[in-house]
């Protein structure tokens, strides 16, 4: 039996999907305190996640100004000058987690604000979502590699995407990675990178090398599935958030994922600095975008979600459902679990049933998935929700998703 699990979090385990005949597991996070939890975990997805309650906004002053570089590869020094001028954009992070427990993971300086003399100044570091998870109020730290501790602010991130960005006080000497203009020079098939992180939570400014083995793999984690990069260069637990560089030295993705198992090698994956087309022709928005939305609507002076930032016009219903099929083809989806920030919070409860969206019965030819894909921010729709043997319709507004904020 072949398992894809997630949570990178070695107490939040979650295998979920059987491929075939040998236990293979997605790493992505280390936490320093547990154990491995092998449940398995299955229906399907609405955006769910976990009850966090809501997140502090940034205690630090927001800025006006972030110098972000996004450059054209050129390969002219040697590898070992390469990792010399990029190997202090790596930190390491730790974690206070809620419960008492201890996370590590890793992170990447991308940015610098600019506020002018005399003013406070900041560092901004992208890193994965799952590696704040459960994350206490002042609990992350980042550690630069001269030793330097520095507490951080979450500015926010995107659970599907799993991408976060946090800032912490500038220093001198810190120095920041620059994104790879990929639209001017697109990744390719066997391109040499090199990955630096933190893995076992130990060992920070770790070094390893391999090719891009694949540019676009659909990798179905805890029921959404995600658009990563291929790579062979080795990954272990507490890469999580770490950089995956070309051999200029500029960053092409944020280590988050690995399979591990009987028979399988060299199977690690990241999140792409550019957007990447599908199939049927949409995009799938790559992490500088989405560390350019964070940063700039945390920032907005005008913010009214506590200083979190976000994906402009993004929304999920936040709830994560199984699916239930008649012979006719009528679908219903059930509530497993709900997540706080999302249009549905506090609109349905565990154990109830979706049966239809203003009026329309789900069914096999009008899923949950097809009704929203017609939604967006504003729109004032009407659930029918079966409680118990009783049928009542619901009424939600779709909201703007922000991670982190909970709606009054």
């Amino acid at each position: 039996m072949v398992k894809i699990g997630y949570n990178l979090s070695m107490n939040k385990f979650k295998p979920i999907k059987t491929l075939g005949l040998i236990a293979v597991i997605i790493v992505v996070a280390f936490s320093l305190f547990a154990c491995i939890d092998f449940s398995l975990l299955g229906g399907e997805s609405q955006g769910g996640d976990q009850d966090h309650g809501g997140i502090s906004g940034p205690s630090f002053s927001i800025d006006t100004k972030i110098n972000v570089s996004e450059v054209v590869p050129v390969n002219d020094s040697s590898l070992a000058d390469m990792i010399e001028r990029v190997n202090d954009s790596v930190v390491e992070l730790n974690v206070k987690l809620k419960d008492g427990k201890s996370s590590a993971g890793s992170g990447v300086i991308v940015g610098f604000s600019d506020n002018g003399a005399g003013k406070d100044n900041h560092a901004y570091i992208i890193t994965c979502q799952h590696v704040l998870e459960d994350a206490s109020a002042g609990g992350i730290t980042v550690i630069l590699t001269n030793g330097k501790k520095l507490i951080a602010d979450y500015l926010g991130g995107v659970a599907d995407r799993d991408i976060a960005v946090i800032k912490v006080k500038y220093e001198a000497g810190m120095v920041k990675a620059d994104f790879r203009k990929v639209s001017e020079a697109p990744l390719r098939l066997g391109e040499e990178v090199v990955a630096i992180g933190n893995p076992l939570g130990t060992l920070g400014g770790t070094i390893t090398r391999g090719i891009v083995s694949g540019l676009a793999r659909s990798i179905r984690i805890d029921g959404t599935t995600m658009t990563l990069l291929q790579t062979d260069a080795s990954i272990n637990s507490g890469n999580s958030g770490g950089a995956l560089f070309d051999y200029s030295g500029t960053l092409v993705g944020i280590v988050n994922a690995k399979v591990v198992g009987t028979n399988v090698e060299g199977l690690g994956f990241a999140i792409p600095i550019g957007d990447t087309p599908n199939e049927d022709g949409s995009v799938v928005v790559g992490a500088r975008k989405i560390f350019q939305d964070i940063t700039d609507t945390a920032n907005d002076p005008s913010n009214p979600y506590g200083g979190l930032g976000y994906i402009p016009g993004k929304f999920m219903l936040g709830i994560t459902t199984t699916t239930a099929r008649t012979p006719s083809g009528v679908e219903t989806y059930t509530v497993v679990d709900i997540n706080p920030y999302g249009s549905l919070a506090g609109r349905v409860s565990k154990g109830d049933i979706l049966v239809s969206l203003d009026g329309k019965t789900f069914s096999t030819t009008h899923t949950l998935s097809d009704a929203m894909k017609t939604l967006k921010i504003g729109d004032s729709v009407e659930f029918g929700v079966r409680k118990g043997n009783n049928t009542s319709p619901v009424a939600v507004t779709i909201r703007q998703f922000v991670y982190g904020f909970v709606y009054p």
